[in-house]
């Protein structure tokens, strides 16, 4: 919502962006591996900063230096939601179990 509000060039993207992180994220943990958990995350992380870096560049127009500049923010938020996101959805998975929708 806050791009499509208060940057709306960067809505597109976003969207794909944020839709591959969590594709990743998803199919790579299994609820059950701590070490799938923090791999679906890194995967999610990894797609989210360079497909944030590979728009601004684009759209910025300014090229790979631009770009750089929003980089290190973009990792504090990666790292942020890895360490509070993931404690907590392994909490949640334990006290509302979910249909297994992989057939595993």
């Amino acid at each position: 919502m806050a791009d499509i509000l208060g940057f709306p060039a960067f809505a597109p993207y976003t969207l794909v962006i944020k839709g591959l992180e969590g594709l990743l994220a998803g199919l790579i943990r299994d609820g059950k591996s701590v070490f799938r958990d923090v791999l679906g995350w890194a995967a999610g992380a990894t797609a989210m900063v360079l497909g944030y870096f590979v728009a601004e560049a684009y759209i910025m127009g300014f090229g790979v230096s631009a770009a750089l500049i929003e980089v290190p923010a973009n990792l504090l938020q990666v790292v942020f939601g890895g360490v509070v996101g993931i404690p907590i959805a392994r909490a949640l998975r334990k006290r509302l179990p979910l249909p297994n929708l992989t057939g595993k």
